[in-house]
């Protein structure tokens, strides 16, 4: 599929390591891709993902009006009450505090039933944000501590996608919450986070010795088949969005 892919005038970049990321010959400073292009992003991504991670666990497109309430169950901490919101159809984080971190967006998940998870997602700073401010993927714990995962050094940027590997060393015994936060100086560095999918295998789902599920084994779709099921729903239900 790559192969043909590199005679497309939308060919994409795909780099297959400990992280995945894409990247687009066409992305401008500071604008978002084409819809077309995320549209290919999208089902790159959900294909990619379908391999080897059949489960969808949780979702967010932040396709919702501009609000100070980011809904869909996200706890927030933040300074103001605007600084963890909905802003233009993605998630914002931005402002700073004396205390790491200066803004987080918390989501509980329960991951008992899972394993070999794998997290994708879009980000991009302002260009108000400087090399020594970091964007964080990771948990927070009982004792309200953050433990990182995966960290980007901000600076300003156009959307990049990453998608990395969470093993079920990588997840303490005591998270409360998927976190996503940063730490920055000042009160107009600003982080937008979009299209975020997390998804991994049913530790309960095996096979007795005739070849027939278990009691405790979960039918779901077949992986591929859940990728384009999610593609036909973003299809449908996607909004082409602009950051201004």
């Amino acid at each position: 599929m790559i192969n043909h892919l590199k005679h497309h005038p939308l060919f994409f970049v795909v780099k297959f390591n400990s992280t995945l990321t894409l990247t687009s010959q066409k992305t401008r400073p500071q604008t978002r891709p084409s819809y077309l292009q995320r549209l290919l992003l999208t089902f790159v991504l959900l294909i990619c993902t379908s391999w080897s991670h059949g489960a969808l666990i949780f979702s967010d497109d932040f396709s919702r009006d501009n609000s100070n309430d980011v809904q869909n169950n996200w706890q927030e901490l933040e300074k103001d009450s605007n600084d963890v919101a909905i802003y233009q159809q993605q998630l914002r984080l931005r402002d700073n505090q004396s205390e790491t971190p200066s803004a987080a967006a918390l989501q509980a998940i329960s991951l008992e039933s899972y394993q070999d998870l794998r997290l994708t997602f879009d980000w991009r700073a302002t260009t108000s944000t400087e090399a020594s401010d970091t964007l964080f993927v990771g948990w927070q714990r009982q004792d309200e501590s953050f433990t990182n995962l995966w960290s980007s050094a901000l600076g300003g940027s156009g959307f990049n996608t990453v998608s990395f590997d969470i093993t079920t060393a990588d997840i303490p015994a005591d998270y409360v919450s998927l976190a996503i936060w940063i730490a920055v100086g000042s009160a107009n560095e600003t982080v937008y986070i979009d299209n975020l999918l997390l998804s991994g295998e049913l530790i309960n789902s095996g096979s007795t010795e005739d070849g027939g599920p278990t009691e405790n084994s979960s039918q779901v779709p077949e992986p591929s088949s859940l990728a384009l099921l999610t593609l036909g729903l973003a299809l449908v239900t996607r909004k082409k969005k602009s950051i201004q």
